[in-house]
């Protein structure tokens, strides 16, 4: 029998190693690409290293369709009310698409009312709020089911839309939102309005450097986060380049059969 001589050995474990080594390299950086991380135009989340681990065909957008020069804002949570970014939108005649959590719901329905009276799309964002990922399937039903329940006893509606925290996703948590029939809505831009120390400019320089025509970008209410103070500025510079803020459902065409009320 053929024996190799222990220095060779060595040899091709190393090169075996160093193979395995690029190889996951590779891996990792294919999945972090833009490309893996984004949906198909005005489509679901179907490519791509990460795709391959989300075995659903629940559908999941970060962004809408690139051919036209719309972008959607959306407003997280509510714990603060946040009158002067209310008052902005207004002035320039925008509605958005909001994801409330629904003890935001239950402790502040007068906020609730006075946003669907502007006509903005108050949309779930699950009951409490927490971090879906480690949950129980049967726990994830529950807060989305809760989430919503507190939101249609306020407006008497029910958007197909659904914004887990943090945005986190996985298997269990695509399952849950199919089976009660919502589109999970992510984002490609984002105010970074969550880190107080972050100055105002590098949060305009994000909005900016990812600003294309389909965005979906991630905002959130409260004073201290200065949702307000950048969209003053960004706002007028997206006009001037010809784009228009529209609701989700206006960005993807959603046909408003797919909405029900009480």
């Amino acid at each position: 029998m053929f024996k190799t001589h222990p220095e060779m050995s060595r040899s091709y474990r190393i090169v075996a190693d160093c193979f395995m080594s690029l190889t996951f390299l590779w891996l990792l950086q294919s999945a972090f690409s833009d490309d893996n991380h984004k949906a198909t135009p005005g489509g679901s989340f179907s490519e791509g290293l990460f795709a391959s681990s989300l075995s659903l065909s629940s559908n999941v957008y970060y962004h809408g369709p690139r051919d036209v020069k719309k972008i959607a804002l959306t407003i997280d949570d509510g714990w603060v009310n946040d009158q002067p970014l209310l008052n902005l939108l207004v002035s320039y005649g925008i509605t958005c698409t909001v994801f409330i959590p629904g003890i935001v719901a239950e402790k502040k329905p007068d906020f609730i009312r006075s946003l669907d009276a502007l006509g903005f799309e108050v949309c779930n964002h699950s009951y409490s709020h927490r971090i879906l990922t480690g949950l129980s399937s049967e726990e994830i039903l529950k807060e989305i089911r809760d989430g919503q329940a507190a939101i249609t006893k306020i407006t008497g509606k029910r958007y197909p839309y659904f914004r887990p925290s943090g945005g986190k996703i996985n298997d269990k948590v695509l399952a849950a939102a199919a089976s009660e029939g919502y589109a999970v809505i992510l984002w490609d831009s984002d105010a970074l309005g969550y880190w107080p120390d972050r100055p105002l400019e590098t949060q305009l320089d994000n909005l900016r450097t990812h600003l294309m025509n389909g965005n979906i970008i991630l905002s959130h209410f409260g004073a201290k986060l200065r949702t307000c103070e950048v969209l003053q500025i960004f706002i007028p510079e997206c006009l001037k380049q010809g784009y228009s803020f529209v609701t989700v459902t206006e960005l993807l065409s959603v046909s408003k059969d797919a909405f029900s009320t009480r």
